[in-house]
């Protein structure tokens, strides 16, 4: 006897740039497995992003879209968008970012699909200029009016989007604690790293064996807290020769301020590196590490170097606070507030026991909150609840 084939959904994400498919790194097999053929619609980067469609055996479709407001190119961007969509025929659209969620949001709509998620993921109007400001708070507003499900990222940003009215509590939810979760066994374990492989990475950075390492990873830009780092880190460096900053990122496209860059090339403590694949290898050598955003979502960088046991200084805006539990794995600090910084910062390069307590207390958080499959699993049910209302059956 043959055994009915289950049935199979399409489900269509759709990204502003190809590098933020690392949101929904090793979901898509899962959610694949779990009955949905998948595609992607997003902007172009480099060569890496066919090769990983291939690979994960999903569609990809590009489209130039612009993070930055420009209508008339938008405009053109949504048609093409539309167009695409009435071609694949999804069930579901899951929009990411403001750009592609708005986008994703209105040509999902002209292209008549049956359920929209929009996955807010950082709201760039609160640290926007006030010309800004507005425009870019109402173009929210838009998307989760035109969502059938809204998907914020953490906890903290939930709250903020009901307290602004940008979109209502009920139609607003958090997969399990946040984020896409962390492959905290086979990636992000400190123990993958010996002694000897740290040694000869230290090596190779031209950085002393036994200097200590300030980590940060993430754009340069003054929304991630670069000034207030930069300031910081001059203040510390005066007082200790032996500690090291490496950087992980590269200067935003956006970011008009070219300083926040070229200040620390010439500086023979900082060590820049502008991308990699392979972070984890660097949180190896980190004492802690740093990262005084003005605004996240839920900025996954402070889950992986808690995974890697690495005692955490981040700002207490939304999103960081739902990664860092105060004085217990990290230490939250003012917005801002750059002598504050400073001194979280010296308290654990002067404190060994202190840095190595917070490190395990926040390995041990991410194991207990963070696992990968739970928030999977909830995603798949939150489509298939969908799909039941809209009258499919599985």
């Amino acid at each position: 006897m043959l055994t009915p084939q289950k049935k199979t959904y399409r489900l269509t994400h759709i990204f502003t740039v190809s590098s933020s498919l690392i949101f929904i790194k090793n979901q898509i097999q899962f959610i694949k497995e779990k009955g949905f053929e998948i595609s992607i619609i997003a902007a172009i980067q480099d060569d890496k992003i066919e090769n990983f469609c291939q690979e994960e055996g999903v569609h990809f479709y590009t489209l130039p879209i612009r993070r930055a407001i420009t209508p008339k190119q938008d405009l053109f961007i949504l048609k093409q968008l539309t167009q695409i969509l009435h071609q694949i025929q999804p069930h579901v659209v899951h929009a990411h970012t403001p750009k592609g969620g708005l986008l994703g949001m209105l040509g999902a709509t002209v292209a008549k699909v049956p359920i929209r998620f929009y996955h807010m993921r950082g709201l760039p109007f609160t640290t926007a200029s006030k010309s800004k400001h507005y425009l870019l708070k109402n173009t929210e507003k838009i998307s989760c009016k035109l969502a059938h499900q809204v998907l914020c990222q953490s906890h903290s940003l939930r709250n903020f989007v009901i307290y602004e009215n940008i979109c209502s509590a009920q139609k607003t939810t958090v997969l399990c604690e946040g984020s896409n979760g962390i492959d905290f066994e086979n990636r992000f374990n400190p123990r993958r790293f010996s002694k000897s492989t740290c040694f000869e990475l230290k090596k190779d950075m031209n950085i002393p064996y036994s200097s200590q390492v300030i980590g940060y990873v993430g754009r340069i830009t003054c929304d991630k807290g670069i000034p207030e780092l930069q300031e910081s880190w001059n203040l510390i460096k005066k007082k200790n020769q032996n500690v090291y900053l490496v950087i992980i990122g590269s200067l935003d496209e956006r970011e008009k301020n070219e300083n926040l860059y070229s200040n620390f090339c010439n500086d023979p403590q900082v060590r820049l590196i502008p991308h990699t694949d392979i972070p984890e290898q660097y949180y190896a050598i980190f004492d802690l590490f740093v990262l005084p955003s003005y605004r996240e979502g839920f900025p996954n960088v402070l889950n992986e170097a808690a995974a890697m046991q690495l005692p955490i200084v981040t700002s207490n805006a939304i999103g960081c606070t739902d990664a860092v539990e105060h004085e217990v794995t990290g230490t939250v600090v003012p917005i801002g507030d750059t002598i504050s910084l400073t001194q979280a910062i010296e308290k654990y390069l002067n404190n060994h026991n202190l840095r190595r307590e917070h490190g395990i207390a926040g390995r041990k958080r991410v194991e207990r909150l963070f696992a990968q499959k739970p928030i999977w699993e909830a995603l798949e049910q939150l489509y298939y609840r969908f799909l039941f209302l809209r009258g499919y059956k599985s």
